[in-house]
């Protein structure tokens, strides 16, 4: 008893003394909870025995239960969670005009619909729960049925005009409760990556109610492994949901497509990157399918991707070279090979290709190389003399300039197609 009761006063004297360093620096029951923290600590290392590493353990499974308990309370939050983390680790999410989702009150969503994350997308532009009125089969697979009732998803019977209906009704008195509904109007996946006519079911919903409804635009998942078209499945994936402003309920289903489609225009400049050049896809494309046609002309001439852009890296040395400072080249040549290389070999070099106007006659041609600044233009002697075109100032002619590449420039040429990154074969300077 005595050992006891000595060793309850150095607990005591322990957490006295503890309470006096801490309280200068904490107010209220976090000065209390310290010293009970404290105590017993102190009571289990101390007294007990126990070690460090069974501490630690302990307070990990009662750490796991207690997780365990919230999730049951509350799954609803714990799902979120955990599909918003794998949501950002499978895509790189880009959300533009969040602010636009009313903090409170009920809201229409209505998006276009390209793949089946769509849903997960729009679920990470706010921190209310959506709820979504979805397929009646994918409602009922056994892998999202769990997740669809968590979430209270509202199952659309499309085959079903009556269960149709009825689903309606019920996103419209979760509207008038104040909850966020989502609708894709299109009714199903886009095949062609262009947004489809809104079904009317949209109207049916937002009739009668003062919520808003509020447009969003899903942008850069064509061509994802999840979309109809499908394609590579990669990690961060960049990814940009545009969320306008809200509309009147009474907005028809027309008005509402229009709206979503001018969204798209607008996230479509989000897009817009180092890589979204011309010249760079092009590269990136024949690195890709080196071996594959690339391009042909009605006289027979084929070209594979890697012989294309081995030809247009020549012509872009020589560019660089002999049209120094000038911002713009002329193009007078007719749709064949000889001209699609012309027109990239000037892409590459980082000018303006100008294609003047045969058609137009010598005036309009001369014209166009006056207001264009054009100094030098490229053309082919066989079609000026063909089609029985004047010669105009600046020529130089294609036939000229082909014998005049040696078989060291033509190699060293390929070999910077082949094997360099498309990052440095687009750089704005010659291959020495």
């Amino acid at each position: 008893m005595l050992s006891l009761s000595a060793a309850s006063s150095s607990i005591l004297r322990a957490a006295s003394n503890l309470c006096g360093v801490v309280g200068q620096h904490l107010i209220g029951g976090r000065r209390l909870h310290v010293v009970l923290a404290s105590g017993v600590l102190y009571w289990l290392h101390d007294m007990l025995q126990v070690t460090p590493s069974t501490i630690l353990l302990g307070l990990s499974v009662l750490t796991l239960a207690a997780t365990i308990y919230i999730a049951w309370l509350v799954p609803v939050l714990v799902a979120r969670m955990v599909l918003w983390g794998c949501a950002n680790t499978v895509f790189r999410i880009r959300v533009v005009g969040g602010h636009n989702i009313p903090k409170s009150g009920g809201a229409l969503i209505v998006a276009n619909h390209v793949s089946y994350a769509d849903a997960l997308l729009i679920g990470c532009t706010s921190k209310r729960i959506f709820r979504f009125l979805m397929w009646q089969p994918l409602y009922e697979n056994k892998w999202l049925n769990p997740v669809c009732r968590i979430f209270q998803a509202i199952p659309l019977e499309q085959g079903s005009p009556k269960d149709a209906l009825r689903a309606l009704r019920v996103a419209r008195e979760r509207l008038r409760a104040g909850e966020l509904v989502a609708i894709f109007p299109e009714g199903e996946l886009t095949r062609t990556a262009h947004v489809k006519p809104f079904e009317r079911g949209v109207e049916l919903i937002a009739r009668g109610n003062e919520s808003p409804i509020v447009p969003v635009f899903l942008d850069g998942l064509w061509g994802h492994a999840l979309s109809k078209r499908g394609g590579k499945f990669r990690l961060r994936h960049p990814v940009t949901v545009y969320v306008g402003e809200a509309m009147p309920g009474a907005s028809t289903a027309a008005q509402l497509h229009q709206r979503v489609m001018e969204l798209g225009s607008q996230a479509a400049a989000y897009r817009k990157n180092s890589e979204a050049t011309l010249s760079h896809r092009f590269i990136r494309s024949a690195k890709r399918n080196w071996s594959r046609e690339a391009i042909a002309d009605s006289t027979g001439k084929t070209l594979t991707y890697g012989k294309t852009l081995a030809a247009a890296l020549l012509l872009k040395n020589l560019l660089l070279k002999k049209c120094a400072g000038e911002p713009t080249v002329g193009l007078l040549v007719p749709a064949s090979v000889g001209g699609a290389l012309a027109n990239l070999g000037v892409t590459l070099a980082g000018k303006a290709a100008v294609n003047l106007n045969f058609t137009a006659g010598e005036e309009s041609m001369k014209q166009a190389i006056e207001k264009c600044g054009i100094k030098t233009v490229l053309s082919s002697r066989a079609f000026i003399e063909k089609a029985k075109l004047p010669e105009l100032p600046g020529v130089v002619y294609l036939e000229d300039i082909l014998p005049s590449f040696s078989t060291f420039a033509k190699a060293r040429a390929w070999a910077a197609a082949r094997f360099l990154p498309a990052q440095i074969v687009e750089r704005r300077r010659r291959f020495h």
